[in-house]
């Protein structure tokens, strides 16, 4: 990992920003990665950046689906990626119901804390990567650049969208990784 990026991660939600958007992933079969998800992923890898997923996932407490099944699920978007020569470095799910209000689930930032003790991180020199409000917040609460992407919750213009004011908005994960890579370069 090139020097200067050691303390850089570009955190990415999962579903709308990975996978294709569903009500709920809670099948091993209703996971499918996003066309060009892959390709973004490996950019950022050959460019020495981590790559952390940060995922709600309360269908777990919900009993849409069990932590078990969670685990195929990762492990089927792990070895979707790696056939396109992409790896994460982490994957971190906050399964817990929104109205516990836990320190994991976004917008709270207990996923960044976790990482950036695991990995070394400044989470000022890290990127988040996501398709609805709660991803944006979260990257701004762990003070880091944010991007919003048309490719899941917001894909509809929804008017939450207008005043959330992101960092930069791109289509999809490839774009969001063109702009976060241009950053880098700038530094």
């Amino acid at each position: 990992m090139a020097k200067n990026r050691e303390k850089t991660a570009v955190f990415l939600d999962r579903d709308g920003t990975i996978n294709v958007e569903v009500d709920y992933v809670n099948r091993v079969r209703d996971f499918r990665l996003l066309p060009g998800a892959g390709t973004a992923i490996r950019a950022l890898n050959r460019a020495g950046v981590r790559v952390i997923v940060a995922s709600n996932q309360s269908g777990v407490a919900r009993g849409y689906l069990t932590m078990a099944t969670l685990g195929r699920i990762t492990e089927k978007m792990r070895k979707g990626l790696a056939r396109q020569g992409a790896k994460l470095d982490a994957v971190y799910y906050c399964p817990r119901h929104p109205d516990e209000k836990p320190a994991c689930r976004k917008p709270e930032t207990g996923m960044a804390l976790e990482a950036k003790r695991r990995f070394g991180l400044d989470l000022k020199q890290c990127f988040m990567v996501g398709d609805n409000r709660a991803d944006i917040e979260f990257g701004r609460n762990m003070g880091a650049r944010t991007v919003l992407v048309l490719s899941g919750h917001a894909r509809g213009g929804e008017p939450w969208v207008r005043g959330l004011k992101p960092d930069c908005v791109a289509q999809d994960l490839e774009g969001a990784a063109a702009w976060i890579l241009g950053v880098l370069g700038k530094r």
